[in-house]
């Protein structure tokens, strides 16, 4: 299901890692994708590759994010290039955020019915589930900012967006089981265990996400 379609989004050290299955879970979402990197182009242009393979556009580009200045010109690229970003994933102060814009529509009984457009700051919570064996991101509102809305309405549309955000994109899957999992050969019986995570605890730290896995072994059928 593409909720994402028709979306620019940008990831930042998009190149190899979780950014760059962070970029391909967007497309897979429906999203166009910048794939940001600062010294690994050819890391960059594989994962765009990927992208393009899902049927979305995508754009390598490199650019310090450090650096206001190199900022700038990488969005006035993507623009030109893309169209406008409408989210751009990165990973600081220990969390995973994002801007996400959005423009619609809203009934209030005092006020009658509301056009608005904005923008929010978003947390994406990541979680294992054990079950289906995905690492998956919930993203969260934290703060939002609404262009010509009076304040009695700001509350309602921020649960109506949440909603939104709930019912068409959460959960965002990162990682897939093929991705957690590995099969390890046995040599000397001529079998294989299978190594299946049993938990994930993501650890994020300024421009990289690390993850301690605690595997199980079972026998491979």
């Amino acid at each position: 299901m593409e909720t994402l379609k028709g979306k620019i989004a940008l990831v930042t050290g998009g190149s190899r890692g979780i950014g760059a299955a962070v970029a391909l879970s967007l497309a897979g979402a429906g999203a166009d994708v910048a794939v940001n990197f600062q010294t690994r182009a050819e890391d960059a242009e594989k994962v765009c590759l990927a992208i393009r393979n899902l049927g979305r556009r995508a754009l390598a580009i490199q650019a310090d994010v450090s650096q206001s200045d190199q900022v700038k010109k990488m969005v006035a690229q993507i623009e030109r290039e893309l169209g406008p970003v409408k989210s751009a994933v990165k990973l600081e102060q220990g969390k995973m955020v994002a801007p996400l814009a959005f423009t619609g529509s809203y009934n209030a009984t005092l006020l009658g019915c509301l056009e608005f457009r904005g923008w929010a700051n978003t947390e994406w919570n990541l979680e294992f589930d054990r079950r289906t064996q995905t690492l998956q991101a919930r993203i969260k509102i934290t703060e939002m900012h609404l262009e010509n809305i009076p304040s009695l309405a700001q509350g309602s549309i921020v649960t109506l967006v949440q909603t939104a955000i709930d019912s068409r994109i959460n959960p965002v899957k990162i990682l897939r089981p093929d991705q957690l999992s590995s099969v390890v050969p046995i040599a000397p019986s001529g079998g294989s265990l299978r190594l299946r995570a049993k938990e994930v605890i993501p650890e994020i730290v300024p421009g990289s996400l690390r993850l301690r896995i605690l595997y199980e072994f079972l026998p491979e059928k």
